[in-house]
């Protein structure tokens, strides 16, 4: 093989991972996760403003990309996390991906209603229930959804557009 030509074949080989490793360097960067409770909460107020009510409506929502905004701690107080998710949602699957380890979980999904002294409550039910946490959502709005896995023992896990 000619000399010039197999360092040109290097060369390219090693900047294509090299970029390939900044490119999911900067991805990870860009979740923005929301650090202190006030800023939690005017998202969470935000949601509850522009709730959406119709199981349709929210069904036809979901479609798209959600990135991973805030987590409220349970049993702890609010502390940083360096998992960076995000949750693509279409008419029959969901997948969570977490850019910091690049693991991804798929699932079918179902959006359960139930009927509380003439109240629908709403959940996003993953059918792999390793994911029922961290998107197991209650509250849509356009933007924003948040939820808890119907739990009340559990982290809630807050996503946005």
């Amino acid at each position: 093989m000619n000399k010039p030509l197999l360092i040109l074949l290097t060369l390219s080989v090693i900047l294509g991972c090299s970029k390939d490793a900044m490119d999911n360097s900067s991805k990870s960067e860009n979740c923005d996760i929301l650090q202190n409770i006030e800023d939690i909460n005017v998202l969470l107020n935000e949601c509850k403003e522009n709730l959406i009510l119709s199981p349709a409506e929210i069904e036809e929502n979901l479609n798209g990309q959600w990135t991973l905004a805030g987590i409220i701690p349970v049993w702890s107080t609010l502390e940083s996390t360096p998992d960076c998710l995000i949750l693509t949602i279409d008419n029959q699957s969901l997948t969570l991906k977490n850019l910091s380890t690049n693991e991804e979980i798929t699932s079918t999904w179902n959006l359960k209603t139930y009927d509380v002294n003439d109240d629908l409550i709403f959940l996003l039910e993953p059918d792999n229930q390793e994911l029922r946490w961290s998107v197991g959502m209650q509250y849509f709005s356009k933007n924003i959804m948040y939820g808890a896995g119907y739990a009340f023992d559990t982290d809630t896990y807050i996503f946005e557009r």
